[in-house]
């Protein structure tokens, strides 16, 4: 038979005219440079298993999977960077992209379709998982500085990304769709960062179908522009699987910093389970649908923190939505923050704000600067303060753009009467006069200004009971024909 000689990279592999069905060794001097899987005798029409090969020749070469389906038989032990000739953000397995579709039977997590146990920087690029039982997409176990850059996981029943090494900066993932399988079995989280590995960074990735988009129990961990959609498939009706459903989950003192998150539908979007954990994020956007119309379990939490852990939420910029339906208005999730840094956020809602919603809606214990506008009185509400508690407690500082500033302070004792004092702290306060209007479950806090004219008014707290704290009205916004309440509201005689 003739031989011909067919140029790849930097060497020369002898194969047949036929084709390369005759697994070949390449030669030594072809050890730099990336190598063609279908070189080495590995099929990519998924008739045989392909990882007793790719497992053979990853501790020397980079290797490089052109379009197609590879059967991964067993678990792919990576020494080397792959790079495949397609990523895909749709779960349909097709010839012209890169697929490597997994045949692993495996009960657990212990083991991925691609693991790492190298110290080598393992690049893995343009390609996708498709998982089959409770494997990991990818499980990072030695210390590997890794980029994965445009690669897809689906059909994730355990973690789409498995981090347990050591180390810091080991992981930067970027433009990736991770996706869940349709019977939503547990775990099925879309991305791990165990103890022991810090300061990863993970930007433009979209998980969806899963349970849990991010578990991080380590040191830092930096987001960008994360869709965390936990709520896109079956089982919405599933009492036991949607109470387990969360956005990004922190532990042992973990840090996440992000920008463009977006947790979307899940109950509790944002949790910290263990002590002095941390949140900072700039905008958020976070809606929450009434999609799980039929669980026995609506309410969540935007932020759970149990109580001892210490916790710190820190949000500048966003957009948190809460959607009711006839039957359950406004029960679909609590917004509520305590000790939370708050700013610029606004609440969307499409049902109307009544005073038993109040505490579904409410942020921080502090209420940010705005501008109030007089009525023709002279009047304009400030402040209003939340008072359904049985008992409570409230006082703070409002202070006035002309210098004025007040301490008001707020008691409420068992027989339902709540105490109001109004001190000035200097001698501008006598060009305003203070009002209280009580309401069941508020008292609400007006300002007169002989000028008539817009000041800016802030309202600080120094002390804040549970559950009797501030509401700033400004923050929300409602959709269609439901009430709204304006920003400023006169004085009601």
């Amino acid at each position: 038979m003739r031989k011909f000689l067919y140029p790849i990279a930097m060497g020369l592999l002898l194969t047949t005219a036929t084709g390369f069905a005759q697994e070949k060794e390449p030669l030594k001097e072809f050890n730099v440079g990336m190598v063609s899987v279908l070189e080495l005798g590995v099929k990519n029409d998924g008739s045989q298993g392909v990882s007793d090969i790719v497992n053979r020749y990853t501790e020397k070469y980079s290797l490089y999977f052109p379009s197609g389906i590879y059967k991964v038989d067993k678990p792919i032990f990576l020494r080397n960077p792959i790079k495949g000739d397609g990523y895909s953000r749709h779960p349909a397995v097709k010839m012209n992209r890169t697929w490597l579709v997994s045949a692993i039977e495996n009960k657990d997590a212990s083991v991925g379709v691609i693991n790492f146990l190298t110290s080598n920087q393992i690049n893995i690029i343009d390609l996708n998982i498709k998982c089959n039982s409770h494997e990991c997409g990818i499980r990072v176990d030695n210390y590997a500085a890794t980029l994965i850059d445009g690669v897809g996981i689906y059909n994730m029943r355990s973690y789409g990304m498995f981090i347990r090494a050591r180390g810091s900066r080991l992981i930067f993932a970027q433009n990736m769709t991770i996706f869940g399988a349709r019977d939503h079995a547990e775990p099925c989280v879309g991305i791990y960062n165990g103890p022991g590995s810090s300061d990863n960074r993970f930007v433009n990735i979209e998980m969806m179908g899963i349970r849990v988009g991010m578990e991080v129990y380590a040191g830092y961990t930096y987001g960008s522009n994360l869709h965390i959609w936990t709520g896109c498939l079956a089982q919405k009706d599933n009492g036991t699987w949607w109470r387990g459903t969360r956005g990004i989950v922190l532990g042992n003192g973990a840090h996440f910093e992000g920008s463009n998150i977006y947790p979307d539908t899940s109950f509790y979007a944002l949790e910290q389970t263990g002590p002095h954990c941390a949140f900072v994020i700039q905008n958020i956007m976070y809606w929450e649908d009434n999609s799980t119309g039929g669980s026995p379990d609506f309410d969540g939490k935007f932020f759970h923190c149990p109580p001892g852990t210490n916790g710190t939420l820190v949000i500048d910029g966003g957009e948190i939505g809460v959607k009711g339906d006839k039957p359950n208005i406004g029960r679909m999730q609590k917004v509520y923050m305590p000790d939370a840094k708050i700013n610029n956020v606004f609440l969307r809602c499409d049902f109307p704000i009544k005073a038993e919603h109040i505490d579904k809606l409410c942020l921080s214990n502090s209420l940010p600067s705005y501008t109030v506008l007089y009525d023709d009185q002279g009047f304009c509400k400030v402040a209003d303060i939340f008072t359904v508690a049985e008992t409570g407690a409230c006082e703070g500082i409002l202070t006035l753009d002309d210098g004025a500033a007040f301490k008001i302070a707020l008691a409420k004792d068992k027989s339902g009467t709540v105490e109001k004092t109004n001190t000035p702290l200097n001698k501008l306060c006598q060009d305003h006069e203070l009002k209280f209007v009580e309401e069941p479950g508020l008292v609400k806090i007006y300002v007169k200004s002989p000028q008539k004219a817009p000041l800016r008014a802030r309202f600080d707290t120094t002390y804040m009971g549970n559950y009797f704290r501030p509401l700033d009205y400004s923050l929300l916004r409602t959709r269609g024909g439901s009430e709204r309440y304006r920003e400023v509201l006169p004085l009601q005689n």
